[in-house]
């Protein structure tokens, strides 16, 4: 009987456990891409990815349930865009990081990352949007391999990165042209690429404990935690284009201040200016009523 209790108090505590770590899991949602350009070296420098593109993949939104292994790295990962690309970047934390040495296969640690261009691919008609994975290449360089397309392949030297003393670092460079082609191809219609236009994205990342091993852990930003969906539902992440935020230069808002003050004094003056033109035409009309009064009571 205590054997039996102690197991079924055993199995409360797993699934208050599942319970609580499924509960604590929230997907990312949208996420607001600024237009820059940055430079694409492997060096991600600051300022040069506006913040508001910048989000934190962690075991709170990516999950392994149902695939391989645990969460066992997060990835500090930034977006941008501009008339010509699609910017990612990221400072991923992995204490046991591998190069890859097969681009194709990228057999290293790696991305495989679905994206959903203009949100064009519907589950109820696709099982897959198109997906462009990589990893770093020993030399620094980074290409692309598209899969899930109409014509897949790598998009060379896509990007750059680095080794790092907690893990690696990349940014990729991914052709506005090639995606909106990849998505025509796939599905004849074309992405009107816009401020506003959304890009489902669904993150997986493939970690190897040593070099030359197999995948030791595998995990993603699933809609849903318990289980991998490959399909556009499945994609936690909308990336939307934001527009292009002009800033002032610090001179150009004092000039902004110093004319706003003036135009608050002018407003001022004016506000004034009427109630002396009325007190001045109230004292006339009370001198001719005065004179009125008086020539009538001269008459009588």
């Amino acid at each position: 009987m205590k054997k039996f209790l102690r197991t079924a108090a055993a199995s409360v505590l797993a699934c208050l456990v599942l319970a609580t770590a499924a509960a604590a899991y929230t997907p990312v949602g949208n996420v607001s891409v600024p237009k820059a350009t940055p430079t694409i070296d492997g060096t991600i420098k600051d300022g040069e990815y506006p913040e508001s593109g910048h989000i934190v993949l962690n075991a709170e939104n990516m999950s392994a349930e149902g695939w391989l292994g645990e969460v066992t790295a997060s990835v500090d990962l930034y977006a941008a865009w501009d008339k010509d690309n699609f910017y990612l970047a990221g400072k991923v934390h992995d204490s046991t990081f591998c190069y890859t040495d097969n681009a194709e296969g990228y057999n290293g640690d790696a991305f495989q990352v679905s994206l959903n261009i203009d949100n064009i691919f519907k589950s109820s008609e696709y099982d897959r949007a198109i997906f462009y994975s990589w990893g770093l290449q020993a030399d620094g360089t980074i290409s692309v391999m598209r899969q899930e397309s109409a014509n897949n392949g790598l998009i060379e030297n896509a990007g750059k990165g680095q080794k790092t003393e907690d893990g690696w670092e990349f940014e990729v460079a991914l052709p506005l042209a090639t995606m909106s082609d990849d998505a025509y191809q796939k599905a004849n219609q074309d992405a009107i690429v816009e401020p506003g236009m959304p890009i489902g994205g669904l993150f997986c990342y493939l970690d190897h404990t040593e070099e030359g091993g197999g995948v030791a852990n595998a995990f993603g930003t699933f809609t849903d935690p318990t289980a991998p969906d490959w399909g556009p539902d499945g994609h936690a992440i909308t990336f939307v284009f934001a527009d292009e935020v002009v800033e002032e230069t610090e001179a150009e808002t004092v000039v902004a201040e110093e004319a706003a003050a003036e135009t608050t004094a002018e407003a001022a003056d004016t506000v004034v200016a009427p109630k002396t033109f009325d007190a001045a035409i109230i004292a006339a009309v009370a001198a001719i009523v005065s004179a009125a009064g008086y020539a009538v009571a001269k008459k009588h």
